[in-house]
C-alpha cells in the first residue's frame, strides 16, 4: 500500500498544481485518475482481508448456509473516498442478489431510516448507487476501519447500518 500512497500524494501534488495554473483538462484528467486509485485500493483491501481470512482459518461459509442473514463488513478510505460499498463479501454467503435486477438497502441514520433502489455494478464487485452510500458514510461519522452491518430483511431488502461500539 505504501506505493499507492506515494502514487495518490503524487496525484494530489499534481491536481494542486493543475488548479493554481487553471488546467482544468488536466484536473478532470487527475480527478478521474484518483477516483480510480480509490477503487483500486477498495479493492486490494478486500483482496487482503480475504486471505487474513484464509490465514486465521476463519473459512467463508459455504453457499447455500442456512440462518445466516447478515455480516459484518470493514470500511477502507478507497471506500470512502469513492463512496463505494464493496458486495463480494456478501454475494459469496448469498446475502446479496447475483441477478442485474434492482434491489432495495434501508441506510440507518442515529435519527431516521432511508431507503433506495440500487444494484451491483457489471463486474458484481460493488453497489451502483455511490451518493447514498457516500451520503451513509458522511452521516455517520464513518472511517476507516469502522465496521458495517450489512443485513437481510427481505426477499429483496437489505439493511446497512454503523456498527456501535458498545461504550458508544
Amino acid at each position: 500500500m505504501t506505493s499507492l500512497n506515494k502514487l495518490e500524494g503524487e496525484i494530489h501534488q499534481r491536481l494542486r498544481r493543475a488548479v493554481e495554473n487553471k488546467q482544468y483538462a488536466e484536473v478532470d484528467r487527475l480527478n478521474a485518475v484518483a477516483m480510480r486509485l480509490a477503487e483500486i485500493e477498495a479493492e486490494i483491501q478486500a483482496e487482503l482481508e480475504d486471505i487474513e481470512q484464509l490465514i486465521t482459518g476463519g473459512l467463508p461459509l459455504q453457499p447455500g448456509a442456512k440462518g445466516v442473514d447478515e455480516m459484518e463488513l470493514e470500511i477502507a478510505q478507497g471506500d470512502i473516498n469513492a463512496r463505494l460499498f464493496r458486495v463480494a463479501k456478501p454475494r459469496d454467503r448469498h446475502l446479496i442478489p447475483h441477478d442485474e435486477a434492482q434491489f432495495t438497502v434501508v441506510a440507518v441514520y442515529a435519527d431516521r431510516e432511508v431507503a433506495f433502489e440500487t444494484g451491483t455494478d457489471p463486474t458484481q464487485t460493488r453497489l451502483t448507487e455511490r451518493g447514498e452510500i457516500g451520503r451513509f458514510y458522511t452521516l455517520n461519522g464513518i472511517c476507516a476501519g469502522d465496521r458495517v452491518l450489512w443485513k437481510r430483511i427481505g426477499e429483496r431488502k437489505f439493511r446497512i447500518s454503523k456498527v456501535r461500539d458498545s461504550d458508544s
